[in-house]
């Protein structure tokens, strides 16, 4: 049988699927009901389920740090660890981010995070695959970003080449206006192409995660921009939520930081701290947006 939630080929009658530790019980023994469906050109998985409700967003900001769970911390430690591996790492944490998105989606124990707390060379690749093609789609975005960061600014540094080249050695309002034109209001279109840009991003993570895991499902802007659309007020609390909750960690690194005045030990643990953060904040945004997309999509789309 298929597991319902990393599709993955599994012996009938497990309970549990070996590669994502996704439940695939109904009951008896038998695989969780699965349906198929065509929309748009793409196919998505669903579980027959009932009604999921969305949490309160302070327990989806915590829902990570559910240390009652024993798998709990050394899933996290090691999670931190990998997200110091070039390429190879970058691509297991997204697909472990897959895996949660699913969890809680399905609400399959959406209160323990994905297993990491002992890993096999068929956990590595089985991580490696849910993340591949979303890593390489976020490749594709950083080249499309960097072509339009090249096209906002040529314009502008043409003419303020121009005002440079005409004016005289005692207008210093026309070299400010040159200066001004050449560096700052580009820089301020390309800072917010770019803050628009990770806006978007942690629902296509969602919208990636909840599909067939294509290459192509890392491309859903428009479905991301029209979920955003339909509760502009929820998705900016949940960003704020998570605003605060980075404050929190930048400031507990900041305390931290005064390790790094100890010579190699100190640079060691603070490289650690930094990856335990910036791990464990992807997770906190995974949970919170989890939820937004189960408050405004409900169970009908979760995979």
């Amino acid at each position: 049988m298929q597991c319902p939630h990393c599709f993955a080929e599994i012996p009938d009658g497990e309970d549990r699927c070996p590669h994502c530790e996704g439940k695939t019980s109904g009951g008896g023994g038998q695989g969780s009901p699965v349906r198929y469906d065509s929309t748009g050109g793409e196919t998505y998985a669903h579980v027959e389920r009932g009604p999921i409700v969305p949490v309160p967003l302070m327990e989806a900001v915590m829902r990570p740090f559910n240390f009652s769970d024993p798998k709990c911390f050394n899933s996290l430690l090691f999670g931190s660890l990998l997200s110091l591996v070039p390429i190879l790492g970058a691509i297991m944490v997204v697909g472990y981010h897959v895996e949660y998105v699913r969890k809680i989606l399905t609400r399959d124990e959406p209160e323990k995070i994905p297993d990491l707390s002992s890993v096999s060379v068929e956990r590595v690749l089985e991580l490696a695959r849910k993340g591949l093609n979303f890593f390489l789609g976020l490749l594709v975005y950083t080249v499309i970003m960097g072509v339009m960061d090249v096209l906002i600014f040529l314009p502008f540094i043409g003419s303020a080449a121009m005002v440079l080249s005409k004016m005289k050695d005692s207008d210093g309002a026309a070299g400010c206006l040159a200066v001004l034109t050449a560096f700052v209001i580009p820089l301020s279109l390309i800072f917010l192409v770019g803050l628009a840009f990770s806006m978007v991003l942690p629902i296509l993570q969602i919208l990636y995660a909840r599909s067939s895991l294509g290459f192509g499902d890392s491309f859903q802007v428009g479905e991301a921009i029209s979920l955003i659309m339909s509760d502009l007020g929820g998705y900016f609390t949940s960003v704020i939520a998570l605003f605060v909750a980075g404050l929190v960690a930048m400031t507990i690194s900041g305390f931290l930081s005064l390790l790094g005045a100890i010579p190699i030990l100190g640079w060691i643990v603070m490289a650690a701290v930094n990856a335990f953060i910036y791990f464990t904040m992807g997770l906190v945004a995974t949970s919170v947006f989890s939820e937004f997309y189960i408050k405004n999509r409900g169970a009908s789309d979760s995979i």
